[in-house]
């Protein structure tokens, strides 16, 4: 996964800009919501009684973590927003990426040695298991023109392996990436898999990226 970890976080770069100015923006709003509410309070002890003191000091601390809490959900809010933009970001951008060729070809010869020794591992636990000797690939429409020098690197790696690697029908259920079939395994390779995949591990770096200490 080094390689799209590399592409995903020159993406999450460019968005830093972006998130700066929105949650400056998003931290002034509440703020600004946070000042209101402690005039109104501020206004409300002016007119009390002094046996209303204590209740008045009581509102103000009330509407100071009111204010602080609606300031904090804010930000986190508009945080998670622009995570989920800088994640649907990258999956835009990936294909257009100069290294998405490259990657796509270690990601196909990893699929299938990942596929042959998976196999290798149940005939072992069950000598009665069948190899399957033909493994089929199937790629994104999108990836069309990717596709022949795809195949041609897979079927060298399959051939290595002992297989032979077939082209099938476009996987038009996934938008780019390939879907690689041994036997009844399938096994999806596609950009959305692969960033669905990558965010858990990935989302800590992407946040420090993106916000820093904000």
């Amino acid at each position: 996964m080094e390689g799209i970890e590399k592409i995903t976080g020159r993406i999450l770069s460019d968005a830093r800009a972006e998130a700066d100015a929105i949650l400056t923006a998003a931290k002034a709003d509440a703020d600004s919501l946070a000042e209101s509410y402690k005039a109104q309070a501020e206004a409300l002890r002016s007119r009390s009684e002094a046996e209303a003191q204590s209740e008045c000091e009581a509102m103000l601390a009330r509407v100071d973590s009111s204010g602080s809490n609606v300031r904090r959900n804010m930000i986190l809010e508009e945080k998670n927003r622009l995570l989920d933009e800088a994640f649907a970001l990258a999956l835009e951008k990936l294909p257009s990426d100069p290294g998405y060729p490259d990657f796509l070809e270690k990601l196909l010869a990893a699929a299938i040695k990942s596929n042959v020794d998976r196999e290798n591992a149940a005939v072992i636990a069950d000598p009665d298991f069948v190899l399957t000797d033909e493994y089929e690939v199937r790629f994104a429409p999108a990836d069309a023109a990717l596709s022949d020098m795809l195949l041609e690197a897979g079927r060298k790696t399959a051939s290595d392996c002992g297989k032979t690697l077939i082209r099938g029908a476009d996987a038009d259920e996934i938008n780019n990436g390939f879907i690689l079939r041994c036997g009844q395994v399938l096994t999806n390779c596609s950009a959305e898999k692969l960033i669905e995949q990558l965010r858990p591990s990935a989302e800590a770096g992407a946040v420090s990226l993106l916000f820093g200490d904000m």
